[in-house]
């Protein structure tokens, strides 16, 4: 399919690259993105899964589906992140729902290390800043921390550590992924 604006094709013949970041409650993943990908070069999507359509955890009921979708076809670069990637069959639905919707589309994972205790210490001290209640976030920790699978051999990304300082001092081990 070829959407044309004016005089100008917006599909381009090769996609952009998706980040799709995989990581506990409470590791980085919304620093992550805040660091390594810039807001006018990305398309992107923290907490993917949140409020999905009907509530349904299927990857293609999000609400940023179709917006990703068409992103990527129009060649732009995309990064998405939820707690739902823990899982493994998780990731093999977006994997597979991904290829299947983007032609040639390339792809890489980003895995937080799993250290519940120093998410769980970041979720505390969000919700102190915040002034939020934490129980949401740290059952959430609890129920994903039991079922959190990193492939054999993936690196993996420090759990930010905020000692104080903001999202942006982070530093990511990430290099060159795009």
């Amino acid at each position: 399919m070829n959407l044309v604006v004016g005089h100008t094709n917006i599909m381009h013949n090769t996609p952009g690259t998706l980040v799709l970041i995989a990581g506990l409650p409470g590791s980085g993943k919304s620093c992550w993105m805040q660091t390594n990908t810039p807001v006018a070069d990305f398309f992107v999507a923290d907490d993917f899964m949140a409020h999905a359509y009907g509530d349904i955890g299927r990857f293609t009921y999000s609400r940023w589906y179709c917006p990703l979708v068409f992103a990527l076809r129009a060649g732009r670069n995309a990064a998405i992140s939820d707690i739902a990637f823990c899982d493994v069959e998780r990731r093999k639905e977006a994997e597979r729902v991904m290829t299947d919707a983007v032609e040639n589309l390339v792809y890489h994972w980003v895995f937080f290390e799993h250290a519940p205790d120093p998410c769980r210490q970041n979720i505390e001290r969000d919700a102190r800043e915040k002034g939020r209640a934490p129980q949401k976030r740290l059952q959430a920790l609890e129920d994903w921390s039991h079922r959190y699978c990193i492939p054999p051999g993936a690196p993996t990304e420090s759990v930010f550590r905020a000692f104080g300082q903001p999202c942006a001092q982070h530093r990511s081990g990430t290099q060159h992924i795009l």
